[in-house]
């Protein structure tokens, strides 16, 4: 018993990193018109430094989003498209630090943040 809990450790732990650093591929992919594997790749760059931040916002919308199914389902209507939102911003601010740190180029045609 013991074996098996460590091995599913072994397995959830790199799950939730690769989650939490490709985060942001899709704002990437759809923000920048990256392929899928430039977007997973300029995600891992611009949340290296931010990797904590990064899982505490999956916390916070992951548990927002609870509250709205608790809330027999009907406050889904309401939480997903406020978390989206709010991914979205936190997509942005992560962009800006980056592009700030020289680590990507600005996007062009768009007001430098």
């Amino acid at each position: 018993m013991i074996v098996l809990s460590v091995f599913t450790l072994l397995l959830i732990v790199p799950g939730v990193y690769a989650a939490t650093i490709y985060s942001q591929s899709l704002y990437a992919f759809l923000d920048r018109d990256l392929g899928p594997l430039e977007s997973m790749k300029f995600s891992k760059l611009i949340t290296g430094n931010h990797k904590w931040k990064c899982f505490r916002f999956g916390l916070a919308v992951g548990g927002v989003n609870i509250l709205g199914l608790l809330a027999l389902g009907i406050g889904l209507l309401y939480t997903i498209p406020l978390t989206n939102l709010a991914g979205a911003h936190f997509y942005q601010q992560l962009e800006a630090r980056a592009i700030r740190a020289g680590l990507v180029a600005p996007v062009p045609g768009r007001d430098a943040v």
